[in-house]
């Protein structure tokens, strides 16, 4: 009975969410106290938390009062994204959840961006073949400029799933940041091959096709085995 109950207050924290916020904040934690056990209902109330303290960040002149109110929501998110994990330890979304709560506190919160990729490396160890987290994973190190580490995650994500054109084209930027323009072109190009023709992305993966081009170093001919070739005799 608790368990359907919660579960009708979520779904009427899910309606408000856009129409209001307070409610569907104030709904959501009744859920999660009705039913504790479930972690989905932390995951919501965390990514809630973080949604509106990043909302009320983007005000101006913020007084204490409103700058506490905002590290009270960044510590509730951090506290129940880390619950959820605590109340599912085998949830992959859970791990994912609290991994993208810490990437968006890298620069405000020591060792956030140690504990997101933490996060993210259970998550993969519980779901090794998907490729989506290793894509997430990939540019959370693009972002820092670890380019290196970039390129090893996004390989493993296009070795997972090949025929991805997003693992491709990640893997082709990363290249780009690291000067490897040759590199860069042939995994563009494979991303231009596996795109739907009909993709609103084709026009811009051509684009980038053409710069990399530009950027590229032009193949050296090489000479046929046997040193340089004999001139032609002449007329």
């Amino acid at each position: 009975a608790r368990s359907y109950a919660a579960n009708l207050i979520s779904f009427k924290a899910g309606q408000l969410l856009k129409s209001n916020t307070t409610q569907s904040y104030d709904l959501q934690i009744k859920a999660f106290q009705t039913d504790p056990t479930n972690s989905a209902y932390r995951i919501n109330f965390s990514q809630t938390s973080m949604a509106l303290a990043n909302e009320i960040a983007k005000q101006k002149d913020l007084s204490d009062e409103v700058k506490q109110n905002v590290t009270q929501l960044v510590q509730q998110a951090i506290r129940e994204a880390k619950n959820a994990t605590d109340l599912d330890p085998a949830n992959v979304m859970a791990w994912e959840n609290l991994s993208n709560i810490y990437r968006q506190l890298v620069g405000f919160v020591q060792g956030a961006g140690d504990w997101a990729i933490a996060s993210y490396s259970q998550a993969i160890s519980l779901d090794p073949s998907n490729p989506v987290l290793r894509l997430e994973l990939g540019s959370f190190f693009y972002g820092l400029g670890d380019y290196a580490q970039a390129e090893k995650i996004y390989e493993q994500a296009v070795n997972i799933k090949p025929n991805w054109a997003n693992a491709h084209y990640n893997l082709a930027i990363n290249y780009k940041a690291k000067k490897e323009y040759a590199k860069a072109l042939t995994a563009m190009k494979t991303v231009a091959q596996l795109l739907d023709p009909k993709s609103e992305d084709v026009k811009k993966v051509e684009e980038e096709v053409k710069e990399l081009e530009k950027l590229a170093p032009t193949p050296t001919p090489t000479p046929p085995a046997g040193g340089s070739p004999t001139p032609a005799p002449a007329k």
